[in-house]
């Protein structure tokens, strides 16, 4: 029998702390002792190999690879089949890749500290649900600064394929490019001949400033947060949207103008409030939700005296106070595309692998996904002056 530590917590003015068995205290909270739980030894391939009165190897051909890559009798390859029932044996699914020259890995590639968040959180997901469907894993990889480590995870064997979700270094793509390893890179901006799935931000920030146009608004300026949201003017996104923003203002005779900074939301409010702007254009959902706040410390009605349009349709913009007007940026279909592009480039990849001829490759392919506008609370006609 195994015991544990068996004692009690004293509560006081800090909350509880631990005590030692003979003391006393209040609200004393005690422990029972864990005995061990029989453990039943799990069954190995060398146990069904040995009642079977084959060799291991058979047995591993026979669970791990087709019937059509291995001939095996029907009626041993049954007996394997009650031997595995009888005795519970499950065989590894590491040892079922090995057998075929796959390890069913997907990698999803990044660049920065920490995974991307936001809008990739419903793309990851998507992808995650497509993939395992298909049997494939999804599997962080940051791939960092050292090319060493690029090499060994494209060319060691650890994956399957790449879908890229982060900014990478051109280097990279390049080896990528030379692995020939399926890839998918998403809403990058990386000329590489790799299939790339993209959000059509210059016609979402197109509708954004029409709506606001639309409204009345002639002081509209284009906000981006760097200190809340780090992808502000590092993502290459940031720039087509300010782009298309610019280029809608001039066509209606209008002067953009940035507003931009890394000291805070507050700072760039003080220089929004003395341009009297009317209406702006966030880069995205975690810019504006720093504004709507400061807005409200400032008491500055949202959308009374400010409309505000964010980009990517993501939680808690449909609950914020006013719910923000918001240019969906198709999370979850960036993730579908990417996965079904992926899994016809590993099936193109197998087959060549498996052929003595040349098999046909198609071009890479570039699908860019459309946006939409969702009006709420957060945009109103301009107040008349």
């Amino acid at each position: 029998m195994r015991w544990v530590w068996h004692g009690y917590w004293n509560l006081d003015r800090e909350g509880y702390t631990m005590g030692s068995t003979g003391r006393t205290g209040r609200k004393a909270i005690q422990t029972t002792p864990l005995r061990k739980s029989p453990v039943q030894r799990r069954a190995t391939l060398a146990d069904v190999a040995r009642e079977c009165g084959l060799d291991k190897s058979t047995i591993s051909k026979a669970l791990n690879m087709p019937a059509a890559e291995f001939a095996l009798a029907e009626s041993t390859r049954q007996r394997i089949m009650e031997s595995v029932r009888r005795l519970g044996y499950r065989p590894s699914r590491r040892a079922q890749a090995l057998a075929r020259g796959e390890t069913r890995v997907i990698g999803l590639v990044y660049h920065q500290a920490t995974p991307p968040s936001g809008v990739y959180t419903s793309v990851q997901y998507a992808l995650s649900r497509i993939l395992g469907l298909s049997g494939y894993t999804l599997q962080f990889f940051n791939i960092g600064e050292d090319p060493h480590r690029w090499s060994e995870m494209l060319y060691g064997q650890q994956i399957d394929g790449v879908v890229a979700i982060s900014a990478l270094p051109r280097a990279f793509g390049d080896m990528l490019v030379e692995s020939r390893l399926p890839a998918v890179l998403m809403n990058l901006d990386l000329d590489v001949p790799v299939d790339h799935v993209m959000m059509d931000d210059a016609a979402g920030a197109e509708l954004a400033t029409r709506h606001l146009l639309e409204l009345g608004h002639r002081r509209i300026a284009f906000f981006g947060d760097a200190k809340n949201d780090p992808a502000c003017r590092v993502h290459f996104s940031y720039f087509v949207r300010l782009r298309a923003y610019e280029a809608v203002m001039q066509a209606a005779g209008l002067e953009p103008y940035e507003l931009y900074g890394k000291e805070g939301t507050s700072r760039l409010v003080d220089e929004l409030i003395a341009r009297g702007t009317t209406a702006v254009v966030a880069f995205s959902h975690i810019t504006a939700i720093h504004l709507l706040h400061v807005a409200w410390q400032r008491g500055l009605a949202v959308p009374g005296d400010l409309s505000v349009v964010s980009f990517n349709e993501e939680f808690p913009v449909a609950v914020t106070i006013p719910p923000l007007t918001t240019v969906t940026t198709v999370g979850p279909e960036m993730g579908r595309v990417a996965a079904d592009l992926l899994l016809r480039r590993i099936k193109e990849w197998k087959a060549a692998a498996e052929s003595d001829a040349s098999v046909e490759v198609a071009a890479s392919q570039r699908v860019v996904l459309p946006e939409q506008l969702i009006v709420r609370g957060s945009t109103a006609p301009a107040r008349k002056t």
